[in-house]
């Protein structure tokens, strides 16, 4: 009598586990982070507004009319420096300024003219695009 020998068939996970790890760290690397200015805000809705390709440096006003820059709360005395600073590195010269829908216009110019003066060649107004 002949005895059958069977073979196990073994699957191994490992090269599907690296390969999934790979992929991670492609799509981490890959991906563009756009740095926020920490709050919640409402911002305006414009027909005409186009998304920025690049991403720049953001500031934030909030409905109390706090100024806020990566998470902080800044004096308007301060944007002209933490503006310079931000873009030291960066390799575009804009700021974005995302200003709740109730912020006066007034505390809105002296934003935009801080950083102006800290360096920014552009600054822009962010908005929420209409359907």
């Amino acid at each position: 009598m002949r005895r059958r020998r069977t073979s196990r068939v073994e699957i191994s996970i490992a090269p599907l586990i690296d390969l999934v790890f790979i992929l991670l760290i492609f799509f981490l690397v890959g991906a563009s982070f756009q740095r926020e200015p920490g709050i919640e805000i409402e911002r305006p809705r414009a027909v005409t507004g186009e998304p920025e390709n690049d991403p720049p440096v953001m500031v934030g006003i909030s409905p109390t009319g706090t100024v806020h820059m990566d998470g902080r709360r800044l004096p308007v005395a301060a944007i002209e420096d933490e503006v310079r600073a931000a873009l030291r590195g960066a390799e575009t010269r804009a700021v974005m300024v995302l200003a709740d829908t109730t912020v006066p216009t007034g505390l809105l110019v002296q934003v935009m003219d801080a950083c102006r003066q800290g360096g920014a060649e552009r600054v822009l107004v962010g908005t929420k695009r209409l359907p």
